[in-house]
């Protein structure tokens, strides 16, 4: 049949191409990590995808024979969450606290408490809840939060559903297994990403530089211990990160239409990918300077510009439409402009204040000491100037960067640079924030390292990601350690 003789071609292609032994080493050291149970953020994360289409209440609706109420109630519950799930701390509108008052008393719901779970009986306290939507409770959700990582993540929890009937449930598993092979199904779609992200580092570089440096330059992001350890991970970065490598990448190729299907699913993912517009930017306003340098008519000059202007605004437009599925544009443009302009917030949840640049730039003194002035601490802060950081800092902007050999490169680098005015808001740790940063150092290190380098970096990260995958769950303070093996051990255990 040729569809059959379609797919063994495709596999056949796939088995000899140069970057499939990079993708094996990736899922090989990326599985130990899908297994860990859920962090403390995952585990509030892996309601969210059956919350949002109502949960307990359309199932109950279901099970009665009423799909219309059952349609109903999940149309109410989309529209809770596309409206203020962008937001940290949401006050919810009167109106909107009220929106499941039928159902919670339909269905017998009672307001969750907060549950430690090294209690005894946490197993017990969990499974006698209600999952459903929680209006008065949104307060205690995260930022940024737009849908569609939550909506991806509907088809594997559905899988471990299946999975888990008959046995111990997911919620046992998790309070008793540190590992777990159920916790690779919860987590599937994540660890997709990460591979596609690979796929698409590769692609760039060999575009640009060939295959061998391409090899090298995607072995750099999958030996990178942060993207084994974050990739498959329900942290909706994991989603956002292939769609923010697509943009840029198309982008740089002139791709309107791709550039804009990219930056719209990565702002739909997390609104991290926010600081991908003054990149997009860049990339444009060099290209029309090059362009213009190319030209020699003024008329010419202002065709390049006004293509360029023209192809900006057919990428956000389609950016755009793609967003408002997942988030309340209005909702997401507030939390985006909190850093800067701040907002009013329920008291109950975060202080979002203090993830305003006023407050990081703040001057403090103690006991009558001398304070900084803001100027100082923005420049300590905005430019490393408090770290050691800064002499790597100033080498990467004056002496890396002038060496980049193409566009992409030189761009991937520009990205990674933002981590440092990325981190007066989000912090400078690599951790899942970080991710983002990953496959654009991985691009730019396949143009300015040399072949030896490339090596030489690919032999330090593996031994760094091989002493973190001995046992995962100690490489995490944000995991509920409830059994005293290591990950070797419980291995060992399956093959006795």
């Amino acid at each position: 049949m040729p569809l059959v003789r379609s797919i063994r071609a495709l596999l056949s292609a796939g088995l000899r191409s140069p970057v499939t032994p990079v993708c094996l080493l990736y899922v090989a050291l990326a599985i130990p990590f899908a297994m860990v149970n859920l962090d403390q953020d995952e585990f509030t994360f892996i309601r969210e995808p059956y919350e949002l289409l109502g949960g307990d209440y359309t199932a109950g609706y279901l099970a009665e024979g009423d799909p219309a109420a059952a349609l109903r109630t999940a149309a109410r519950a989309y529209f809770l969450y596309w409206n203020y799930r962008p937001l940290f701390s949401p006050i919810v509108a009167p109106e909107h606290q009220r929106m499941f008052a039928v159902e919670e008393e339909k269905f017998g719901y009672q307001k969750r408490e907060s549950v430690d779970p090294r209690t005894p009986d946490a197993v017990a306290q969990y499974s006698k809840k209600l999952v459903v939507p929680e209006p008065d409770r949104l307060y205690s959700f995260g930022s940024g939060k737009p849908l569609l990582s939550a909506i991806a993540s509907i088809p594997q929890l559905g899988v471990a559903q299946w999975l888990t009937q008959g046995g111990e449930s997911l919620i046992e598993i998790q309070h008793r297994k540190n590992y777990h092979p159920i916790f690779i199904v919860v987590r599937w779609v994540q660890l997709l990403s990460g591979l596609v992200t690979l796929l698409l580092v590769y692609h760039v570089i060999r575009d640009e530089f060939g295959v061998d440096r391409a090899v090298w330059g995607s072995a750099v992001f999958a030996l990178f211990p942060i993207s084994l350890k974050f990739f498959p991970n329900l942290h909706h970065d994991s989603v956002m990160v292939p769609f923010a490598v697509l943009a840029v990448f198309a982008h740089a190729k002139a791709h309107r239409a791709l550039t804009g299907v990219g930056l719209g699913l990565a702002l739909a993912a997390k609104n991290a990918a926010i600081f991908l517009l003054p990149v997009l930017l860049l990339q444009s306003i060099l290209r029309v300077v090059s362009d213009a340098k190319r030209e020699s008519t003024d008329g010419r000059k202002r065709h390049a510009f006004v293509r360029e202007a023209k192809g900006l605004v057919l990428a956000g437009g389609i950016a755009l439409a793609l967003l408002v599925p997942f988030a309340n544009p209005i909702s997401y443009a507030e939390e985006i402009l909190t850093p800067i302009s701040g907002r009013e917030f329920d008291p109950r949840g975060e202080d979002v204040k203090k993830f305003m640049t006023a407050t990081r730039l703040e001057a403090r003194s103690e006991s009558g000491l001398s304070a900084f002035r803001p100027e100082v601490v923005a420049v300590r802060e905005v430019l490393y100037f408090d770290e050691v950081a800064f002499f790597f800092f100033a080498l990467t902007l004056f002496g890396l960067l002038p060496r980049c050999s193409r566009d992409i490169s030189r761009v991937s680098l520009v990205i990674v640079l933002l981590s440092v005015p990325f981190g007066l808001v989000f912090g400078h740790s690599l951790g899942y924030r970080s991710l983002l940063f990953v496959p654009f150092f991985a691009i730019a290190c396949g143009d300015v390292l040399g072949p030896r380098a490339l090596r030489w970096l690919c032999l330090l990260l593996a031994g760094i990601s091989l002493l973190y995958v001995i046992d995962p769950v100690t490489t995490s303070d944000a995991t509920y350690i409830v059994e005293d093996r290591t990950f070797l051990e419980v291995i060992g255990g399956w093959f006795r």
